[in-house]
């Protein structure tokens, strides 16, 4: 893909970890939320810091080689 599109996926990717990331934060803080549902969340922020991380990589690659020296 092009490094538009990679950028384009890089932004979906970071509202999806800022997401991932306030559901962390609003289990820890709510105590009457089961321990199946904390897990689910905790699985969720690290499956979208990978996936921030990967597309991070895929686009940082694109633009390298795009870019004009």
């Amino acid at each position: 893909m092009s490094e538009k599109k990679w950028g384009i996926v890089l932004i979906i990717t970071s509202a999806v970890l800022i997401t991932a990331i306030s559901l962390l934060f609003f289990t820890l803080k709510s105590p009457d939320i089961g321990e199946g549902a904390k897990w689910a969340v905790r699985i969720f922020a690290i499956a979208a810091c990978a996936a921030q991380f990967l597309v991070f990589v895929m686009f940082a690659k694109a633009y390298k080689k795009n870019k004009k020296w």
